[in-house]
């Protein structure tokens, strides 16, 4: 780091700048590479100076100015800055010196077209590490002795070329501008506009500031204290070296202490880069540019977060199926209640029950008949409820009956109830509330289904196991439906409600789970011999939990994929707006840097700009994803959304826009201020 500082200048009676034999030419890779720019130049300006720097165009007036305020390094001789070498210093070094000794002032004002009149005053402190109320009320002082202070919340559009300039003033002062470099002040305004820019400089030149202006119009050079020539590179003339310093009168702000947050750099670095993006300049353009990039986030975070959330989803359902009706349970169904054309097989019947009841492994079976939408009365009490017709055949331990429901109190259906055809009747939690107020006890009274009277002998347990931790809230209609069925006996039902024999289904448990296989493919085999044709279709949670595996791994394969796409095209984009960014915008990083801004501070620009597109989508696609929720219930999609389906998706967008976002970024702060500053 530098050795010096602003307040140590004051104990040095060394000239505050002293050229002995400078030379530049210019490296390959310049525009014009080879040229010899400046020529064996010596010269020393004391403090409080005030240097016109004259000559024709290409006479190396730009190139001296960029040397003096440690934009460029000479390829010969030697520059002291008040007594010591600096133009051997490493490049963070010489952002010091020009955050801290020097203030510019362009031709073409330099002013960050995205930040207003007071953030661009205020953009040299943020570099010296000022705190940010103290850099706020400063700039507002400096605007006001300019004359700006009710422009302070313009943009640089909204504002006059010699208001312009005067922020381009107020911002070289902002750290003290012990020197104060003008590159053609003038040569972009009018004759009041310049007259009142060069009343300003006089004014700062009389409080004892160090002024080198370099212009090639005579009446700045005029009012000069001291006029330099060049010509082709070289001193011709030089009216010398004034008699006495003005002294040191510059208001230099004190308490100027870099922070060395890094958190706190990363997230100035977000907000200044979602300032610029939210006044995006350039016409449509560029907007398009920023909303692109944070759309192609937006859709790979919104599919990421659904691809886990439906898949997911579909496996909690499906395991909600298999825990109501139980890991021991095989339910054998016909095939045209499938999906396959079986017109000669006129569906299941309390015979077929009896048969499956014989397979080996098999330990019990229960028919069941389903009726769906029926109307239940008890008094004034009116519900439309479901009816399972049931019998149990065999040994079922405890378990009350198909699906693993246990009683509340009661009994369930016996096979002698059902053998005699009696009118009794099992009710589900849900509707017991709708035909019995509290605290009255079920069992005993009458029902009517339709028209038919039923007595209650049992009521079931509120059945909970159907919704899975988390998840309860998307199955709550289900479980609601669950508990809505009213059970009888199947052979009552046949002869008193349904009119035929006919079965919905049988249930059918095993009593070795591991050997469920192989015994639901001899139910399959047992339908084949019995009725001549593959007519039993029986389901059982291995095969529920196979097929979950396929369509969440299927679902998430597909939907992953187009995200991943869609979040590799979004970071190519990223990328080539920012390197875009980089092209249209070297001018003003060839300010900022001339304002101080060392490379990890151009490297935080860009990097924020590119993080802030990341995860301003990224948020937007987490908020995509948590509104279409109620969209998929609509649609009667399975889904399942915990707070890490969100957020997943989301670090992992910005995990991948990390890499993607440094290569641009590293581009734009490796640039050399002259290089930057000479792009158009």
């Amino acid at each position: 780091m530098v050795t010096f500082s602003p307040e140590t200048m004051n104990a040095t009676n060394a000239p505050v700048i002293d050229l002995e034999g400078v030379g530049r030419v210019l490296d390959a890779g310049e525009r014009t590479a080879g040229v010899q720019a400046l020529e064996d130049v010596s010269l020393r300006i004391d403090e409080g100076e005030f240097v016109c720097i004259t000559g024709p165009s290409g006479a190396g007036k730009t190139t001296l100015t960029n040397i003096l305020g440690c934009l460029d390094r000479p390829s010969s001789g030697r520059y002291r800055l008040a007594g010591r070498e600096v133009q051997h210093l490493d490049a963070d070094a010489l952002a010091w010196l020009r955050r801290r000794i020097f203030g510019f002032v362009f031709q073409d004002f330099g002013l960050v077209g995205s930040a207003t009149a007071l953030e661009n005053v205020a953009l040299p402190a943020h570099y010296a590490g000022m705190a940010r109320t103290e850099a706020k009320a400063r700039a507002r002082d400096l605007l006001g002795r300019l004359g700006l202070l009710e422009r302070a919340d313009h943009l640089p559009v909204e504002l006059s070329g010699g208001e312009q300039q005067r922020v381009a003033i107020a911002r070289a002062l902002m750290n003290g501008g012990r020197v104060l470099l003008a590159d053609e002040p003038t040569g972009a305004l009018d004759r009041a506009n310049a007259e009142e820019v060069l009343s300003a400089l006089e004014r700062l030149a009389a409080r004892g500031h160090t002024l080198v202006v370099a212009s090639h119009d005579p009446d700045i050079a005029a009012r000069a204290d001291r006029r330099i020539e060049l010509r082709d590179g070289r001193v011709v003339a030089d009216t010398g070296r004034t008699s006495a310093s003005r002294g040191c009168r510059r208001d230099v702000p004190q308490a100027v202490a870099r922070s060395t947050d890094f958190a706190a750099g990363v997230r100035d670095a977000w907000a200044a880069g979602l300032s610029a993006l939210r006044r995006a300049g350039g016409g449509q353009g560029r907007r398009a540019r920023a909303l692109l990039p944070m759309f192609s986030v937006l859709v790979s975070v919104w599919l990421g977060s659904l691809a886990l959330g439906v898949g997911d989803g579909a496996y909690q359902r499906t395991m909600g199926r298999i825990n109501f009706n139980g890991l021991d349970t095989i339910h054998v169904m016909p095939q045209f209640m499938v999906g396959e054309d079986h017109r000669d097989f006129k569906g299941l019947t309390l015979v077929d029950a009896e048969h499956i009841a014989g397979v080996s492994n098999v330990r019990a079976v229960s028919p069941e008949r389903n009726l769906f939408n029926m109307t239940v009365r008890r008094g004034d009490a009116v519900a439309d409820v479901h009816v399972r017709a049931v019998v149990d055949l065999g040994t079922k331990e405890g378990r009350g009956r198909a699906g693993g429901y246990r009683m509340e109190s009661g009994d369930f259906i016996t096979l002698r109830e059902d053998e005699n055809k009696e009118q009794v009747a099992v009710l589900g939690s849900v509707v017991r509330k709708k035909l019995f107020p509290a605290g009255v006890d079920p069992v005993g009274e009458q029902i009517l289904l339709g028209t038919v009277p039923f007595r209650v002998k049992g009521v079931l347990r509120h059945r909970t196991e159907i919704s899975l931790g988390p998840y309860g809230e998307l199955y709550r209609q289900i479980e609601e439906e669950a508990n809505n069925w009213v059970h009888v006996p199947y052979q009552t039902a046949a002869a008193l409600l349904f009119g035929d024999d006919k079965l919905t289904g049988i249930y059918a448990f095993v009593e070795d789970v591991e050997r469920i296989d192989d015994t639901a493919r001899s139910i399959r085999d047992l339908g084949i011999r019995l009725h001549g044709g593959d007519f039993f279709f029986p389901e059982y949670p291995e095969m529920y939990l196979a097929h979950a595996r396929e369509y969440g791994q299927r679902l998430l394969a597909t939907l992953a994929s187009i995200a991943g796409v869609a979040l590799l095209s979004g970071n190519l984009i990223i990328v080539a707006t920012v390197l875009t960014a980089v092209r249209a915008r070297s001018r003003e990083i060839g300010v900022r840097m001339a304002i101080g801004a060392r490379r990890r501070d151009i490297l935080r620009q860009f990097l924020g700009e590119a993080l802030g597109l990341s995860v301003t989508g990224g948020l937007a696609g987490v908020l995509l994803a948590s509104s279409s929720i109620p969209a998929l219930r609509l649609l009667d999609i399975s889904a399942a959304f915990a707070w890490w389906h969100f957020v997943l998706p989301f670090a992992c967008a910005i995990a991948v826009a990390i890499p993607f976002a440094v290569v641009p970024a590293r581009r734009a702060s490796r640039l050399s201020p002259v290089e930057a500053l000479s792009e158009c």
